[in-house]
């Protein structure tokens, strides 16, 4: 009921008429007598104009969502099972590389325009209560960071193929056969994304047109930061996947590596820079050197660098960071090992202990900030490793072409 237009009339619905009545025949309910009457008028506060602008809202979440629903089952079958009967041009890992895993997109968001086709209000769009089916499928939203994470490497693959003739002919009798836009496949591939991350804009709007008395007042509000924090997620992971990338390219600059790849103990490297390192061993020092230091979540990397290759290393030594003890030294004489020692610091293990002495104050308390913090496992996964090394490969084709 709209009471905030007119003072002599009100427009609101009984018995499924809706109009104006006039407001001396209108009696408000109020079972509770401690509540005045200007305080139910605010609770059942809900002009025209924002019923209005709330159906207006709904009712184009529900166009989009429908439209991006057929856009997939366009790509699904129009494309993907077509790439499938062509299995000398598209073999298995080719299909994956480009499609991700759109048709477990496509089989959820299915589902998911069902149930807002059963809570939206046909008649009344601005009493739609679909806050809820949002909150009821917050959790599924998560895979869309597998399709996020590959879409790099789709790219890359679908650039490669658009370069020979019949991969592109192929692809536009697909798209002529289902009647979609002069667009190419990389454009509707790019969808997903951005329908993802649409929905919190969409219900913030959303919940800017839905008064406190709605009944999906609080379903949105809550919808709203659960969709936020499935975007933050999928950011999250991409930021991760970038990460894992960077040790891997990092470590192919290295030569004389030994020992497993760094990806699978470490996720992203922390702190690096110039350091002097002492091995002693039995009290006696074995060498010492002006060193490289990586420093990665669970790793310590000793590098020197290649006087020939420019930003190349060669290896040195690798410290698990599980397996040493951390001493932050005092400036002065060394009780261990009688070193004077400044602005240094050093990993004790058994059989042997490595000093660190750094250029300045500054440098140290960096290094000793980083080295204090709690480790963190966090490994890359069989997925993350297969995205990484496909992005690399496709993108070192690329350079070469």
């Amino acid at each position: 009921m709209d009471y905030s237009s007119h003072e002599e009339f009100w427009y609101g619905n009984c018995r499924e008429r809706v109009g104006w009545f006039p407001s001396s025949y209108v009696r408000i309910l109020n079972s509770n007598p401690s509540t005045s009457t200007s305080d139910v008028l605010s609770l059942n506060y809900f002009p025209q104009s924002m019923r209005f602008l709330r159906a207006k809202i709904v009712q184009e979440l529900m166009q989009t969502e429908r439209d991006y629903v057929n856009l997939l089952q366009n790509i699904v079958q129009g494309f993907t099972e077509q790439c499938r009967r062509r299995s000398d041009l598209f073999p298995a890992v080719r299909i994956q590389r480009l499609f991700g895993n759109i048709e477990a997109i496509y089989a959820l968001h299915c589902k998911f325009l069902r149930e807002l086709e059963l809570a939206f209000n046909r008649n009344i769009p601005e009493s739609s209560a679909i806050g809820a089916v949002f909150l009821r499928n917050r959790s599924k939203f998560s895979i869309y960071s597998e399709y996020c994470n590959n879409r790099p490497v789709s790219s890359t693959e679908l650039a490669l193929l658009t370069e020979q003739t019949h991969y592109y002919q192929f692809f536009e009798a697909c798209r002529l056969l289902r009647g979609m836009p002069k667009l190419p496949l990389e454009g509707f591939l790019l969808a997903p994304v951005q329908r993802i991350c649409r929905y919190p804009l969409q219900l913030s709007e959303l919940l800017k047109a839905t008064p406190t008395s709605h009944k999906d007042r609080e379903p949105v509000k809550i919808a709203v930061s659960a969709m936020k924090n499935v975007a933050a997620m999928i950011n999250e992971k991409k930021r991760r996947l970038e990460g894992l990338q960077q040790i891997v390219l990092w470590q192919m600059n290295v030569e004389r590596w030994r020992g497993p790849d760094l990806v699978e103990t470490n996720s992203r490297m922390i702190h690096s820079g110039e350091v002097y390192c002492r091995y002693i061993i039995g009290g006696d020092i074995i060498w010492h050197k002006d060193v490289l230091l990586f420093l990665f979540d669970q790793s310590l990397v000793i590098c020197k660098k290649d006087l020939i290759k420019r930003n190349f290393y060669i290896f040195r030594d690798r410290i698990s960071l599980n397996s040493v003890t951390f001493l932050n030294c005092n400036d002065g004489k060394d009780s261990t090992t009688g070193l004077n020692l400044k602005n240094s610091w050093k990993l004790v293990m058994i059989g042997r202990e490595v000093v660190f002495t750094c250029k300045d104050r500054n440098s140290k308390v960096t290094w000793v900030e980083h080295l204090q913090r709690p480790l963190i496992y966090s490994p890359a996964t069989a997925e993350e490793r297969r995205l990484i090394c496909e992005t690399i490969y496709r993108t070192s084709s690329m350079t070469l072409l």
